[in-house]
């Protein structure tokens, strides 16, 4: 299964693209800390 980090700052946006990203069987993470991306990049290894 691949991973997907969002990286995007309007959450209704995200959270859309998150979900039509998990129908198509994909795992994907929103951002929540626009001040440590490269963190949480490391953290769910995309």
């Amino acid at each position: 299964m691949y991973k997907i980090l969002i990286v995007e700052d309007d959450s209704t946006i995200a959270a859309l693209v998150a979900e039509n990203l998990g129908q198509w069987g994909y795992q994907a993470q929103c951002v929540s800390d626009f001040n440590n991306v490269s963190a949480e990049f490391e953290a769910v290894q995309p």
